[in-house]
């Protein structure tokens, strides 16, 4: 940015020259990444390291930074230590080897039921999902660990805990002992319990620390104690990526871990002020910045809204049940609109295979049996939400096919991460670290809808998702109910 460092990023800087360890509490919008590049600048004498969320906007921050600086995303920092040692397993097959050479969790068994294998199906990709969570939090975890993680993520198996627990340890030890392969987890995990991590560089800063995982703050007391300066930047009420495995209380957690210095970055350069009055209503000490235009808060209907989304604009949501509807409308009278989330529509189309359904009828019937078979499982009402969601999802795919090929192709239209011109529609949480001069905020008054049996993490990560999409826009915001 071309205008003079804001008062709290001049005092950053000026606190840089001798702070070892800091967090800069850094709300939306409020220029991070300039302050990270200035303060490369002020001390050329120095070489920082920065580590950033994201391949691409690791490389669009690595062109901002100085001579004296370099930037990268986590995975590919820790990985850099070991890459010589081991291969990457791209196909994400090293924890199913793993884990089906357990008959238990075998679905090829020629002994199982087509019953027992879906079962096995099942609870093998419960564990995949379980000892993922276990590589992102512990180092050596204990059997109360590991079903403390079972019942805060709500992981559903047909097994006993007991021999659950006594599993999920089992493989992760065996995947840490794996010399050949790593996964997408172990590229930060492994490194960190090896002690492989060198600090060849003054300064390091991690960002996005609210959603670091235990693991990852690791990262930080090692690099601490090989003498390098550290900097962790995050934003609380930014926090909202718990139901992944990231610590809910990581800032609170690295103040503990390593004392920092904590440096406030309030003033948001991104917003409108009217926008931000709105993001006051979750955050009171965000402020706009005093150049910035008053933009625009409006109320909509739905039928209204379809009518002023227009290119270049971004419709958001907490479900993907939402928007999927909505999108299918606008293809239909001949607009171009994709939904963000690439991942989500890869999810679904694994499960579409997996169903092994020739007929759009066999399909029904799969999906209504997959439903319910996962909601009398499910121990949390965050996967009950998002069973919900996957199913309902894909029965309005199906309701809107001919054939079961053609549901996996329409899927692959619809999800798309690419920067293309026309409509973009996404869940809130797909939005992060993106931003639109217009946006629309979907079935607004459900948004943070919660349960009295809702954990108290979940609803403060439901208003910080809140207020995450309301940062999303530049100029205009508007609220969209039926």
């Amino acid at each position: 940015m071309s205008f003079p460092p804001t008062a709290e990023q001049a005092d950053i800087i000026e606190k840089k020259k001798d702070a070892e360890k800091m967090l800069i509490k850094a709300r939306a919008g409020c220029a991070k990444t300039d302050t990270g590049v200035r303060i490369s600048k002020a001390y050329p004498k120095r070489k920082f390291k920065f580590i950033v969320f994201g391949k691409k906007n690791a490389e669009e921050f690595a062109q901002k930074l100085p001579s004296n600086a370099s930037g990268s995303t986590r995975h590919s920092f820790c990985n850099s230590f070991i890459k010589q040692r081991y291969q990457l397993d791209k196909s994400g097959f090293k924890m199913f080897k793993i884990i089906s050479k357990d008959p238990e969790y075998n679905f090829k068994n020629p002994l199982f039921t087509k019953e027992e294998s879906f079962a096995a199906r099942e609870n093998l990709n419960a564990m995949k999902d379980l000892v993922g969570l276990l590589k992102n939090s512990f180092i050596q975890p204990t059997m109360v660990d590991v079903e403390t993680i079972i019942n805060h993520f709500g992981i559903s198996f047909s097994i006993p805990m007991e021999q659950v627990c006594s599993n999920a340890i089992d493989f992760l030890l065996t995947s840490d002992e794996d010399t050949k392969e790593l996964d997408y987890n172990d590229m930060v995990r492994l490194p960190i319990i090896s002690g492989s991590i060198r600090a060849n560089f003054d300064e390091f800063f991690l960002d996005e620390a609210q959603d670091n995982t235990p693991i990852s703050n690791e990262l930080l007391k090692q690099v601490l104690k090989q003498g390098c300066n550290v900097t962790a930047v995050g934003d609380d009420f930014q926090a909202i990526m718990g139901f992944t495995g990231a610590d809910c209380d990581s800032l609170n957690n690295i103040i503990t871990a390593i004392e920092p210095e904590i440096m406030p970055l309030t003033v948001n350069f991104r917003c409108g002020k009217n926008i931000i009055s709105e993001a006051q209503r979750f955050v009171p000490d965000i402020k706009a910045w005093d150049n910035s235009p008053d933009g625009i808060v409006l109320y909509s209907k739905t039928d209204d809204f379809m009518k002023k989304f227009s290119n270049g604009d971004c419709a958001l949501s907490r479900f993907n049940r939402v928007i999927i509807p909505i999108c299918f409308r606008l293809i239909r009278e001949g607009k171009k609109a994709t939904i963000q989330g690439r991942d989500f529509g890869s999810m679904l189309k694994a499960l579409v295979s997996g169903f092994k359904a020739t007929t759009i009828d066999e399909f029904y019937d799969a999906i209504d049996k997959w439903k319910n078979r996962q909601l009398e499982k499910s121990k949390s009402l965050n996967v009950s939400d998002a069973i919900e969601d996957k199913f309902e999802c894909l029965k309005y795919f199906a309701d809107n096919s001919d054939t079961v090929e053609q549901i996996a192709t329409t899927i692959d239209n619809i999800f798309s991460d690419k920067e293309t011109e026309g409509l973009k529609l996404s869940t809130a949480h797909r939005s992060k670290g993106l931003e639109w001069n217009n946006v629309f905020i979907l079935d607004s008054n459900n948004f943070m809808q919660t349960r009295p049996t809702d954990q108290a993490w979940n609803v403060q990560q439901l208003r910080n998702l809140y207020y995450v999409a309301i940062n999303r826009s530049k100029k205009e915001l508007t609220y969209v109910n039926a």
